[in-house]
Parts: structure tokens; C-alpha cells; sequence
């Protein structure tokens, strides 16, 4: 049945009229322009026939059935319409119209009559508040905005949209590059088709390589990364909506929300797909993921221009690829062909002085063939006319790329010239290319990492031995903040260790607890109510005898008594206190990815670095590892200006061990481990300081 959105044998347009204005006319224009080869049904008022084709006053006139119908009437009449298709025995239906759930809260009802309605007959959705379908292989074309095959190219990139106008935008200019669209789908307000029940469509569609994806709210998180994983095609993803303006604005145009954009970063890698963060960086990678995949991380950089080829080896670099060295045999046999002789050649191979056609193409057919090279990015100049601008010429350009194809290498290509000389090359020979060395690199970059990633063995998730009942028995009725002491048996039931802490009701209670323990200790205040501790002058450390003890216990009080905090709480918590570097661990209940668990360095580090990474559970041991080694400051970690390397490995198994743990636990909204003391290698390390949210009843 779904096939129906993209190869229907019968098209009915419903909301059409002769009227200027009138929208169902552009979709039956479009029909007609773009070829479409099926049989087109009309509905609406107004006049007998449009463009030759008859209009009928209601569905029941129809004489066909309609494998798809797309309806374009006011919004209160859109139920009555699907009921009209459903008793037709019509399956699938765009709803372009507008005016729903993205308007107001009060147009919900009508929303879910709607929804309610297709399933009466079984009917599946596209829309509302949407531009519908494209599909350049049959000439099917159902927004209201004009399309040609002129506007419209056929190619090979497929794009889903929340938004109609950035769909169409992205299918423009992808028709300009030219790599041209084969599949279109705006999925407006996702009442009932979503990105995860269009995606399989594509998956199996021969027409298509590459799927661009552009989505202003996820509401099927979980479902989205499964495609992500079974894709046999790359998926480019552009998440907006992260902003609190963006979001002002988007509930109003889509009803989507706004959801954290670490998070989704973080879900969209996991799950192999690929984010991007402009339209302009899908349209780069978009154009790398046409080429041949990019298999490896070693780069050739060939260019006419010494500035340029710096400025690709520092992108180079920054993106994680190598330029290795270029044989020394290749290197002399390009100075055969320089001028004056000036340039030292090496990687970047600067041909500055070069001058003659058959020199590059000596270099680039070297350099192609090296097993150790796997893409290459050629900076160049072109201009039609002869002369030094004139080495880059046509036939050379299409002799790489028969070679960039006969090798399965990658040649993405960034050219110094006019704007309209180029405009005028890439429309004679098909040929995209980058406006300038970075996007060059950084797309290549994106193929390689895509092409890594999809290469590895599936990782499969631990099941450690945990106490999981012990964990349950203290979870089962909580609600709100777990005291101290509990969430520390939690955490423990799961193999994660705690600090040794006792709580105590009177200086003389902390003294004796200190004393047991060793000192140095630490002092907390322990509280439901009170998030951040230091915040209010709960917290004292290092303190190294009884009579610290008794000072910094009665000090807190007085602290407490003057902030009007002393009802609230329910003892001072008294640890030891261990030397050694501190991190941040901490798991959470996205609304969008269900479980997802977090890491940072902690103490001075947070504030120096900022930095803080995610990955949505149950993890892998490799997620975990990547996790650690992702994060800012890693040298920290493991070991600068003689200091000795942390307990990595440690911290890689108590990620997992988190992650078990809120998946198990989805009534755990929130587990702040800040901060976990991580010891030398080898030494393991424990949680000093704990907050478990529970949501409700487990």
C-alpha cells in the first residue's frame, strides 16, 4: 500500500478550480508538466474541464478508483473528504491542506478527527500542513508550488521534509548542482507517515542513493536510529528547532518541539546516519556521497593555488584525515613538467608551475593508483579560453573522473574562476564541484567517517551481572529525590561504588563518623530540597580533625538556619575525602531517544572545557570507549606533566554498567554521579556525590 505514495496508476486532485489563485490548479499543472503518465481524476467547482481534463463536482461522480488521493479543501472539511476516498476504497491520501494542530491547540480535535477517519478504512497519511509528494521517475508531482523538469532534475537523492518550502528549496538546488532528486516527500505536521514509515520506501527504491533528511521535531527517536542502523544507503540529517526562537516558531509551522541537539548529534552518529548543521553543509555532503565512498583516512591534495593547498591540509587535519607521503619516483616526474622549477612538491603536491595539461594528468593518474590513497581534492583554476588558466580543460576533467570512477576512489574538485564560467562548465558536463577547499575536505571527511562506521562489526550491548532486585526494592515507590544513602545503594546493586558516607544528626555523630572513616572527610549538607549544595554553603572539605569537624558542622548549620533551610534538612553527610581527578557520569530520560547517558571531566575542567558527551543506552564496551576518548581534554585523562594515566578502563565500565542500569530502570529520570573520583590506572575510583530523580512508581 505504500508504494501508492510514489507509483500510484491514479492521481485524484481534490479543492480544484480555474480560479488564478486556486492551488489544486498548480498541483494538476504539475502533473501534467512533469509527464505523469497515470490517470488524473479532478474535484472541485467552478468549471466543466482544466486543461482538458474533466472536473467532477464530488467524489461519488468519479467514475475510477483513485490509488492516491491528494485533497486541498478548507480544513473542517477534510474529514468528510477521506470518508468520501475511504468509501472509494482509496488507501493512501496527501492532506496538503493547513490550518490544524501547527495553528493552535484548539484545532487538535479536528487534527485527531482526521486521524480517526483514515483508520475507519484503512487509509494511510502524508500531511497536513504539508507540500506532498514527488517522484521524478514517473512525473508524479503534488505541491502546489510550479515544478518543470527544468526546475525539477531526475537524479539520485532522495529528501524528506517537516517543511515544504525547505524541501522545495533543497530539491532546487540540488537540481542546479546538477545532482538532480529522485524521490520528494514534505511530511508537514506527521499526523500519521513519519520519516520511519517513508524511510523502508527508499531503502528498496532503485532510483535512489542518497537520503537527505530534514526534521524540526523527532517524535519516533528509538524507531529513527533503527533505520539509521538496517540503511543501505547513506542518510544526511539536518535536525533544526534547537533553539528556544526556533522552537517559538516551529510549533506554530509544524507543531514540533524542540529537542536537545547534543543528544540527537550524539543518537544520529550512534545510529550511522549523518548530521549536518546548515543547508549548505547537506548540499556539500550531498555531493561527496555521489562520488565513490571515500574507503579510508589518507588524502592526496593536488593544487595549482600554494594558499589553498595550506588551507586544505589544515581542514585535513582538523577533520582526522592524513595526507600521507607521495613517492619520491612521482614527485620527480612532476618537476619534469614545471616551468621555472620553484615549487617543491610534496602532500599537497603544489603544480603552481606547472603549465601544461599532460603534467596533471601525469600527477593525478600517479597518485589515483596508490593503494594508500583513498580520495584526492584537486584545486584548480578554469577558464574556456587558453593560456595558464587554460591547463584545466574539459577533457581533462572527464578523463579523472572516468579514472576517479575506474579506481572507486573519490576526486571532489574546487575550482578558482568567474561564477558564471562556472555555472556555464558544471551545466555542459553534469559536474559538481566545491565552492572552496574546506567544504572540499570536510565532505570527503563525512564519506570516510560514514564509510568507517558502516564497515564495523555490529557491537554488541553487555549484560553485566548486577544486582537488579536489590536496586528495585529501593526504586519501588519512590518518587523525587532518592536521599543520599539510597541512591547509593542503587548505584552499588549495579557494581558502581559509592563513597563511604554516613549521615549524622549532630556534631557529635560527624566526629565519630570521622573518626571510623580516617580522616581527611568531607561535610554535606543532605537535603530533598536542596539541588546545589555549595550553592548554599553546604559543602566543607579536607577537613583533617575533630574540631574541623565540629566547626564546619556547626558553621553549616548557622548558614542553613539564615537562609530559612534548616527545616529541610535531614542530616549532614559525612564522606572521606580522596585525592584525584574528578569526571562527571550522569543518565537522563529523553523524550525523543528514551534512555541516554552522559559524560565530562569534572571540577575546574568543566568551566575550562564546557564540554560534555552523550550516547543514547544501552551501550557497547566501543561506545563507551568512544565516549571517553571524544571528550575534550582527553590528554587529562591520560596523563600530562608527569602525572601518571587515569583508570580508564574503569571509567569505560561504570558508563556501561550506567547505562544498564537506566534502561532497566525507566522510572529513573535523572542520575547525576558529579563528581565520580577516577584514580590512577588500575585503581578503579568511586562516586562521591549522587542524585537520583525517580519519576514515579516503578
Amino acid at each position: 500500500m505504500l508504494s501508492k505514495f510514489f507509483y500510484p496508476e491514479s492521481v485524484a486532485v481534490m479543492g480544484v478550480s480555474p480560479a488564478e489563485d486556486n492551488l489544486g490548479k498548480n498541483v494538476a499543472h504539475n502533473l501534467l508538466d512533469m509527464g505523469y503518465q497515470g490517470q488524473i481524476y479532478l474535484v472541485g467547482r467552478g468549471a466543466e474541464t482544466l486543461f482538458g481534463l474533466p472536473i467532477y463536482k464530488s467524489v461519488s461522480e468519479v467514475p475510477g478508483y483513485a490509488d492516491l488521493a491528494t485533497i486541498l479543501v478548507p480544513a473542517r472539511m477534510v474529514p468528510a473528504a477521506l470518508r468520501d476516498w475511504g468509501e472509494k476504497g482509496t488507501q493512501a491520501a496527501v492532506v496538503i491542506t493547513a490550518g490544524f494542530s501547527e495553528y493552535g491547540e484548539e484545532r487538535r480535535d479536528l487534527e485527531q478527527e482526521v486521524l480517526a477517519t483514515a483508520r475507519r478504512y484503512g487509509m494511510r497519511l502524508i500531511g497536513p500542513n504539508c507540500q506532498g509528494v514527488v517522484n521524478t521517475d514517473n512525473g508524479l508531482c503534488l505541491p502546489f508550488g510550479r515544478y518543470t523538469k527544468q526546475t525539477l532534475r531526475k537524479g539520485r537523492v532522495a529528501i524528506i521534509s517537516q517543511s515544504g518550502s525547505v524541501a522545495g528549496s533543497v530539491a532546487y538546488q540540488l537540481s542546479d548542482e546538477p545532482l538532480g532528486v529522485s524521490k520528494f516527500v514534505s511530511v508537514g505536521n506527521k499526523l500519521d507517515m513519519k520519516e520511519v514509515d517513508l524511510l523502508p520506501l527508499l531503502f528498496e527504491d532503485e532510483q535512489t542513493d542518497v537520503i537527505c533528511l530534514y526534521m524540526e521535531g523527532i517524535d519516533c527517536g528509538r524507531e529513527l536510529m533503527e533505520m539509521g542502523r538496517r540503511s543501505p544507503k547513506p542518510i544526511l540529517v539536518y535536525k533544526s528547532n534547537v533553539s528556544h526562537a526556533a522552537s517559538r516558531i516551529a510549533q506554530s509551522h509544524t507543531g514540533a518541539i524542540a529537542s536537545d541537539a547534543a543528544v540527537t548529534r550524539a543518537a544520529l552518529v550512534q545510529a550511522n546516519m549523518i548530521p549536518v548543521d546548515s543547508l549548505s553543509k547537506l548540499m556539500d555532503y550531498a555531493k561527496a556521497f555521489s562520488l565513490p565512498p571515500m574507503k579510508g583516512p589518507n588524502l592526496a591534495v593536488l593544487s595549482s593555488f600554494g594558499g589553498q593547498a595550506v588551507i586544505a591540509a589544515d581542514v585535513a587535519s582538523r577533520c582526522g584525515l592524513i595526507l600521507p607521503p607521495i613517492p619520491a619516483s612521482i614527485l620527480e616526474n612532476a618537476t619534469r613538467y614545471q616551468k621555472a622549477k620553484v615549487v617543491k612538491m610534496s602532500n599537497p603536491m603544489d603544480l603552481g608551475d606547472v603549465y601544461q595539461t599532460e603534467g596533471y594528468l601525469s600527477a593525478f593518474e600517479a597518485v589515483v593508483a596508490l593503494p594508500e590513497v583513498h580520495g584526492i581534492v584537486m584545486l584548480l583554476p578554469y577558464v574556456p579560453e587558453a593560456g595558464y588558466a587554460g591547463i584545466t580543460t574539459k577533457p581533462m576533467l572527464r578523463r579523472i573522473r572516468e579514472l576517479s570512477a575506474q579506481s572507486g576512489k573519490p576526486v571532489a574538485f574546487s575550482f578558482v574562476s568567474h561564477p558564471a564560467v562556472l555555472r556555464r562548465l558544471r551545466d555542459e558536463e553534469d559536474l559538481p564541484y566545491f565552492t572552496n577547499p574546506e567544504e572540499a575536505v570536510e565532505a570527503l571527511a563525512a564519506s570516510w567517517r560514514y564509510w568507517r562506521r558502516r564497515n564495523l562489526a555490529p557491537q554488541k550491548v553487555p549484560r553485566l551481572k548486577v544486582d537488579k532486585e536489590m536496586a528495585a526494592s529501593v526504586l519501588r515507590g519512590a518518587a523525587g529525590k532518592l536521599p543520599a544513602l539510597e541512591a547509593g545503594r542503587v548505584l552499588s546493586a549495579y557494581g558502581i561504588r559509592p563513597a563511604d558516607a554516613v549521615v549524622c544528626r549532630s556534631q557529635e555523630e560527624a566526629v565519630e563518623a570521622a573518626r571510623r572513616m580516617g580522616y581527611p572527610v568531607v561535610l554535606k549538607v543532605e537535603s530533598a530540597n536542596i539541588s546545589h549544595k555549595s550553592e548554599v554553603g553546604g559543602v566543607a572539605v579536607g577537613l583533617r580533625d575533630k574540631g574541623e569537624v565540629r566547626d564546619a558542622y556547626r558553621s553549616m548549620m548557622n548558614r542553613l538556619a539564615c537562609r530559612s533551610l534548616e527545616a529541610e534538612v535531614e542530616g549532614i553527610l559525612v564522606q572521606r575525602h580522596h585525592e584525584g581527578r574528578e569526571v562527571i557520569i550522569g543518565a537522563r530520560q529523553d523524550e525523543n531517544f528514551g534512555p541516554v547517558v552522559m559524560f565530562g571531566l569534572g571540577g575546574i575542567y568543566v568551566e575550562v572545557f564546557r564540554h560534555v558527551v552523550f550516547r543514547v543506552a544501552p551501550l557497547s564496551w566501543t561506545e563507551a570507549e568512544e565516549m571517553v576518548r571524544e571528550i575534550n581534554g582527553l590528554a587529562i585523562l591520560e596523563g600530562v606533566r608527569g602525572q601518571g594515566p587515569l583508570d580508564i578502563a574503569f571509567l569505560v565500565e561504570n558508563l556501561v554498567r550506567l547505562s544498564q542500569l537506566v534502561t532497566d530502570f525507566p522510572q529513573v529520570k535523572e542520575i547525576d554521579v558529579n563528581p565520580m573520583i577516577v584514580f590512577d590506572q588500575g585503581q578503579g575510583g568511586e562516586a562521591v556525590d549522587v542524585r537520583i530523580i525517580v519519576g514515579g512508581h516503578g
